[in-house]
């Protein structure tokens, strides 16, 4: 019976370590998604994806845009042409927030769900 005990309680924590192994695969799946921001502009506008207004957008970020969709909340997320590291992406935040027509921009970024208790 003691061995029988001893053969759960090992298995029960090994299954833990396994668990415990999965978990920064994990994060870098979600560190691999595309670099977005989250832009609210003060009042709607109107054509969020129109080309020369994405152009405009663009040149006042400093790197390309690409128009992606609007959120409920009336924001739109567009994601950044190529790479942008932490850096860049500081930089195109705040090259953003010097326009007077936005009122927020923000990294979109995937926030796990709470653990349940």
């Amino acid at each position: 019976m003691m061995r029988l005990f001893t053969l759960l309680l090992l298995n029960v924590l090994s299954l833990g370590a396994c668990a415990q192994q999965a978990t920064p695969a994990a994060a870098d799946a979600s560190t691999a998604m595309p670099e977005q921001l989250i832009v609210k502009f003060r009042t709607p506008v109107p054509a969020p994806d129109d080309a020369a207004f994405v152009q405009q957008l663009s040149k006042d970020a400093g790197v390309t845009l690409h128009f992606v969709r609007t959120l409920a909340t009336g924001a739109q997320i567009y994601s950044i042409v190529g790479t942008a590291d932490a850096a860049t992406m500081t930089a195109v935040i705040q090259h953003l927030q010097q326009r007077h027509d936005i009122e927020y921009v923000e990294q979109d970024r995937r926030v796990p769900p709470a653990p349940k208790l």
